[in-house]
């Protein structure tokens, strides 16, 4: 197939995929997706998408007139020279990942942590530079646990500790970085270094071909999704940084570079969630049995059991080793059993199946995914897919990992809520990069001369539209979801009461503004009112200052409201504030109607 006509078929993919996302649009009103925040990602698809895929999509069909403009041509081929060359290209890519998404950090994601995945990480980081492993709830405040951090935690109440239902080594990492000032740009690093693993990969891969890390690092350098996450502090820059480094030590297949690997393999499935190392891995697993190398199959096998036990009991051990001998051996029993109890109600309960709307979130999952890469990394990889056959083995693996990691979440998590591309395949992007640079080297190999320069060309210019286009499109879209969140989270913080009450029932994803340090060392202390009961409120509030926020208080920083308010039973804000009073708040400011004077929208998002 002539490149013109596969790179016209695939821009075509990409308006088709355009239409039909405006075509869901056009069925859907907004407030319907508005009504449920748990279809977020579907919002952010419509709102954000559709955008770039047009834009890819025709530039994919003008390439060929703009390849016939003799001097673009050659400033095309000094940057493909240089793109593409063996040695410093790959740490100048690397470098310059990390360098934007350091900037970014702080003028696209306002060193903000937006989703409750993400502020529960920057959490327990402040739980481990604590000197903790696990924070005790505050004296006089375990009735209100559930109202000062409502959702996405743990409660221990029994031995009187609180924590994230996630697993804590992507936080240990930021509170690392953090000893040296450096937490919110742990990603950034992270990123930069995944860029480099991706090209050592390939040059381990393909050692007689001198372009391959070059070209495979520049896949991954231009991918928006990898750049504007690592402006975040979400695990998934971390799951994708380990993997790589896992799979390129599992590569050099030496007994040291496996012992490296299980280690790797260790802190990759503690870093947020448990599964996402072991889906990664178990293609290469299962390879080891079809080559018939027992031991080494074994070795694994039996670490991962150990360290997979580790991980679903760690909390119990962090317990334990908080409690000391006050904690006896009977409850520890007690609390593994619960906590292993948890974890498969959890896998049962979300092994259902998607419904209807379900599986329209998971076709949005993927053309989200494909809307946040370089349109010529997916295009090689559809390449190297139609090639599988004659793919190299780790092509292949890496090919089946992906699939694997897509099934998983079609059955148990087919919702992703927020997320910058889809998230869950985050830890795929070296992995895509791979296969693409393998499309490539197959593409190559079947064409003239002629064509080869000018597909190079091609992707000079996909590429050059991903850097210059697509990257400060996503950030600008990016910053404009983000800054209205930011901005009334900061004016919460900044007010003068003793107590913030959040009426979440009105804004949407209001219950993320409830937001408290882990030792409740900040004031005001915030408090989500769904989860407030009277009784309980008394002992803590008879002498403080407190205030109501609900959607009027806040809509100023340009937070959405709920189309259809979440009220229940006498929940409005005037009951609220009524029963509040009541529980001893003596000291009324009532409802507020506006942020603290001296806030602007701007500068409240300044560090």
């Amino acid at each position: 197939m002539k490149w013109q006509r596969l790179s016209a078929n695939f821009s075509l993919a990409l308006l088709i995929c355009a239409a039909f996302i405006l075509f869901i649009a056009a069925q859907v009103p907004e407030n319907t997706l508005l009504k449920y925040p748990g279809l977020v990602n579907l919002w952010l698809v419509i709102e954000q998408d559709p955008a770039w895929l047009i834009i890819a999509g025709s530039l994919g069909l003008a390439l060929t007139p703009l390849l016939r403009v003799g001097r673009l041509v050659e400033r095309l081929d000094k940057f493909r020279s240089w793109a593409t060359a063996r040695q410093h290209p790959v740490t100048l890519l690397a470098i310059a990942v990390s360098l934007i998404a350091a900037i970014g950090v702080d003028w696209v994601y306002h060193r903000f942590a937006l989703s409750l995945d993400e502020f529960l990480l920057v959490w327990q980081a402040k739980v481990f530079l604590a000197g903790h492993l696990i924070a005790p709830i505050p004296e006089g405040w375990s009735t209100l646990a559930r109202a000062l951090q409502p959702i996405f935690m743990y409660y221990d109440f029994v031995n009187g500790f609180w924590s994230p239902a996630y697993r804590p080594l992507s936080a240990g990492i930021y509170a690392l970085f953090d000893l040296a000032h450096l937490g919110p740009w742990s990603n950034a690093l992270l990123a930069g270094g995944s860029v480099a693993l991706t090209a050592a990969i390939a040059r381990r891969t393909w050692p007689q071909e001198s372009t391959a890390p070059g070209f495979t690092a520049l896949f991954v350098a231009t991918s928006p999704q990898l750049l504007i996450t690592a402006m975040t502090p979400y695990a998934m820059t971390g799951h994708l940084f380990l993997n790589l480094l896992w799979l390129w030590l599992f590569l050099a297949d030496t007994r040291n570079k496996h012992l490296l690997a299980g280690l790797v393999g260790l802190l990759a499935c503690g870093l947020h969630q448990i599964y996402v190392h072991p889906l990664f891995i178990a293609p290469f697993m299962t390879s080891l049995l079809w080559q018939k190398r027992w031991r080494l199959a074994a070795g694994y096998a039996a670490w991962y059991a150990a360290v997979l036990l580790l991980w679903i009991y760690w909390r119990d051990l962090a317990t334990f080793l908080a409690q000391g001998d006050s904690f006896g051996l009977s409850d520890t029993l007690n609390t593994v059993s619960a906590s292993g109890s948890s974890l498969f109600r959890q896998v049962f309960t979300l092994a259902d199946g998607p419904n209807a709307g379900e599986t329209i979130a998971i076709l949005f999952n993927l053309a989200r995914f494909v809307a946040w890469q370089n349109p010529l990394t997916v295009l090689l990889a559809v390449v190297g897919w139609l090639g599988l056959g004659r793919a190299p083995h780790l092509i292949r693996m890496l090919s089946w990992s992906l699939v694997l990691t897509v099934l998983a979440h079609v059955i148990l998590m087919p919702l992703q809520g927020h997320g910058w591309g889809y998230r869950y395949l985050h830890v795929h992007l070296g992995s895509l990069a791979l296969i693409g640079a393998w499309g490539w080297l197959r593409l190559r190999d079947t064409m003239p001369d002629r064509d080869r320069i000018s597909f190079k060309n091609a992707g000079a210019v996909l590429a050059l539209a991903t850097l210059l286009v697509a990257v400060p499109l996503r950030a600008w879209q990016t910053e404009t979801f983000v800054r209205p969140f930011a901005t009334a989270d900061r004016a919460i913080q900044g007010r003068s009461e003793d107590i913030v009450v959040i009426d979440a029932s009105d804004i949407w994803f209001g219950v993320d503004l409830v937001r408290n340090d882990p030792f409740l060392r900040n004031h005001p202390r915030i408090l989500v009112a769904q989860r407030i009961q009277r009784e309980s409120l008394e002992a803590v509030c008879a002498d403080s200052r407190w205030v109501l926020i609900d959607y009027p208080s806040v809509a100023r920083f340009g937070l959405r409201q709920m189309p259809e308010p979440q009220h229940t039973g006498a929940q409005t804000p005037m009951t609220l504030r009524a029963q509040l009073a009541q529980a001893g708040c003596d000291s009324v400011t009532g409802i507020a109607d506006s942020a603290p004077p001296d806030c602007e929208a701007i500068s409240c998002l300044r560090p």
